[in-house]
């Protein structure tokens, strides 16, 4: 089905998250999961999100948790908050648009809200934090944040992690640290914090600040097996970009 707001707004946005019945998963957002075919556009959302559910995996997106389908047009203003406190939490997907990106499309997204996640008390964390997406397995393409960025784990100014997906025509403008002193930043990048196999990157603007273990203008880091082809294009960084050095 598809969701057009015609260019309305919906203020106040405070939802609760929904769990699945083992507690494996939490999801936070306007949709839980846009499905295939699914369509979002023409909408702005403001307010503020938090998830603090018990689950292995929380995932929060103002627009989706988990997006299969396609957001197109929309703003987000709200600022999206999670603690800390869930000992069992191993895996934090937060974004400004999207929780989690697995094979849909978002185009034309603004995210203007701040995005803060603390790192779980479990001895087992990874976090993937986004300006737009946290985790991104699709495309992204003319889409800009301006949101400050604090967490853990890996963080980018559009995407924390990319993975056999493209980010095309994307600007950050936010700046990207750790949560706290007690957070570990792996991997900080203006557009991706973590570019793996099979990304594309092409004419991407980054101004904001980053502060990583693996700091990049552009991408914090780089893996993936040997031949396997990475592409980053016609991009440009005007921000700051420093290192830490953590035990």
């Amino acid at each position: 089905g598809t969701f057009n707001g015609n260019g309305h707004v919906i203020s106040g946005f405070n939802p609760g998250s929904v769990g699945k019945a083992d507690g494996s998963y939490s999801y936070t957002g306007f949709a839980a999961w846009l499905g295939t075919g699914g369509v979002i556009k023409n909408l702005v959302i403001s307010g503020n999100i938090t998830n603090s559910k018990p689950a292995e995996s929380l995932l929060v997106g103002t627009f989706a948790a988990r997006n299969n389908g396609t957001i197109e047009n929309c703003t987000s203003l709200c600022s999206i908050n999670l603690p800390g406190t869930e000992a069992n939490t191993k895996y934090k997907y937060a974004g400004g648009i999207a929780g989690l990106n697995f094979g849909g499309d978002i185009k034309s997204c603004t995210n203007n809200g701040r995005i803060s996640a603390a790192q779980p008390s479990g001895e087992f964390f990874q976090g993937f934090l986004g300006g737009i997406t946290g985790d991104n397995f699709a495309r992204i393409y003319m889409c800009v944040n301006t949101g400050d960025l604090l967490g853990y784990g890996t963080i980018g100014g559009v995407a924390a992690r990319v993975a056999n997906a493209a980010v095309y025509n994307c600007v950050n403008t936010g700046s990207i640290n750790r949560q706290s002193n007690k957070c570990v930043l792996y991997s900080g990048g203006g557009i991706v914090g973590s570019c793996s196999e099979g990304s594309s990157l092409f004419n991407c603007l980054n101004s904001g600040s980053v502060t990583a273990l693996y700091a990049g203008g552009i991408v914090g880091s780089s893996s993936g097996t040997v031949g396997e082809r990475k592409v980053i294009m016609y991009c440009t960084n005007r921000g700051a970009v420093h290192g830490y050095y953590s035990e």
